[in-house]
């Protein structure tokens, strides 16, 4: 056996991975390397409405959509990029793309008219009655021999289902090789994997829709695009280019790098101790590979029998994309203004009901010979200059006042009044009298008497803290010029 190491990466011919040209394009596949005004509009509307995004909604091509989703699709662009010049990862959204275009195209249309549906039914609600034979008549579990003699019929249903299943799926793939041009492949190239009796769950709506995508979960293919006819090669091309243009660039880059350098026969991706991986080049086959142990995954170049597509026209084609999103963009934009329009407006709503409840219930309390000073302590307290909490007998009270944004009510505790700005409490809906404004006076005089006095002590020890320093200094500056006058003189 063979010991070969892998090809240094600074031989290799990497031109095929520059950064695009177009800065419009690469604002989309790297954003983050944009800042401030140079952003793409999604990012910048996203960060400037954060805190409401999933709350700002749209209508999207027929469909109500937001912005938190709408972001979240943007940075999946970019975020697909990236994995995707880890070749293992392009390799796996290849084969995705691959199975969905089989899928889309070939399978999806004979579901739609076969009875795999109806069978797909019967196959889940025979799942809900082996379920049933665990428990008994009150909830409690079943021994083994009881659901044994209870599942007995189930199992033979189980088996005529699953033929009809496997029946029908054979004619669907069947039907489907000869349309794709897998004719000479092994039947197993198109791959249905009946659902397990036991774990066999749907949740959700329960449309035809919806139970075709489930039985899409348990679809699979083996074969390679390669194997595939020149004709139907160039409709799986088109279709990547039509519905994954992010995947189509990284396809023309992975093809061309590869044809930049002819020699690389494997690629091995290694994963180290240190919870790192990178991708390795190989002149040679796997079982020539040094070290092949268990921490590297070997892959095949990527190999297609039409021409590849060009690094330009996949760029190109990204242009629909990036319309694409400049609508977006602006539909965005118009609902964002919309909404925060409308979330001000409720915001002085809300405000203007919080001021009329506060100011209610203090009017009240006031009126209350009782609670007329706690009224005047909590005036205090908001707006600092007032004691503690323990002069306001009803400072532990709760309010209920209306949330406009929220379209609920909401509870203000009292004992959070110093938390709230100018312009929440009006001494004139309250009531307050001109001997009590006077007394509100006072007590601003002498928090502030005592404020002064606080701050004058503080001033008088700093003096005194710099006198001490400056004499220190000076007592240390003639120390030292005594002790050099001495050492002269000697």
């Amino acid at each position: 056996m063979s010991n070969k190491r892998a090809i240094r990466a600074d031989t290799l011919n990497h031109q095929a991975f520059v950064k695009i040209d177009d800065e419009e394009k690469d604002k989309i596949l790297n954003p983050h390397c944009y800042y401030k005004e140079s952003r793409h509009t999604i990012i910048t509307l996203i960060d400037e409405n954060r805190h409401h995004a999933s709350r700002i909604g749209f209508d999207l091509n027929g469909f109500q959509d937001n912005l938190q989703n709408i972001s979240n699709r943007f940075y999946q662009l970019q975020n697909n990029y990236d994995l995707m010049k880890n070749y293992p990862n392009f390799i796996a959204s290849h084969g995705k793309a691959l199975t969905d275009w089989v899928w889309e195209e070939y399978i999806y249309p004979q579901m739609k008219s076969s009875s795999m549906v109806s069978n797909f039914k019967d196959s889940l609600q025979l799942s809900k009655d082996f379920e049933e034979t665990r428990y008994d008549s009150n909830n409690g579990h079943n021994s083994w021999d009881i659901q044994r003699k209870l599942q007995e019929p189930l199992n033979e249903k189980y088996n005529d289902i699953t033929d009809a299943i496997y029946k029908e799926w054979a004619t669907i793939r069947d039907k489907a090789k000869g349309s794709i041009g897998l004719g000479g492949l092994v039947k197993n190239c198109l791959r249905f994997s009946q659902p397990e009796i036991h774990f066999n769950r749907f949740y959700g709506e329960e449309t035809d829709e919806t139970y075709i995508e489930k039985i899409r979960d348990y679809f699979s293919i083996d074969f390679e695009a390669k194997e595939l006819t020149a004709e139907k090669q160039t409709e799986y091309i088109t279709y990547v280019a039509d519905y994954e243009p992010v995947l189509f660039i990284r396809m023309a880059q992975w093809m061309q790098f590869f044809a930049d350098n002819p020699s690389i026969e494997t690629v091995a991706h290694t994963t180290t101790s240190a919870y790192k991986s990178h991708d390795a080049f190989y002149r040679c086959s796997m079982n020539e590979v040094a070290n092949a142990n268990n921490n590297k995954h070997f892959y095949m170049p990527l190999e297609m029998g039409i021409e590849a597509p060009t690094i330009k026209d996949a760029i190109d084609n990204f242009s629909y994309t990036v319309t694409e999103w400049s609508v977006i963009s602006e539909e965005a934009r118009r609902a964002s203004v919309i909404y925060n329009a409308e979330y001000a407006d409720k915001e002085v709503k809300t405000h203007d009901s919080l001021v009329k409840t506060l100011n209610a219930f203090l009017k009240e309390k006031y009126e209350n010979t009782g609670t007329k000073d706690c009224v005047l302590n909590l005036i205090a307290i908001q707006q600092h200059f007032g004691g503690g909490t323990t002069n306001v007998s009803f400072i532990n009270e709760t309010l209920q006042y209306h949330d406009f944004n929220r379209e609920t009510d909401v509870t203000f505790y009292m004992n959070h009044i110093g938390t709230l700005g100018d312009g929440i409490i009006d001494l004139s809906k309250i009531g307050i009298s001109d001997n009590d404004r006077n007394e509100l006076s006072r007590m601003f005089h002498k928090k502030e008497e005592d404020v002064l006095q606080s701050h004058t002590w503080t001033m008088q020890r700093l003096i005194q803290q710099m006198t001490d320093a400056q004499n220190t200094f000076t007592e240390s500056k003639k120390q030292r010029r005594e002790r050099l006058m001495e050492m002269i003189q000697q």
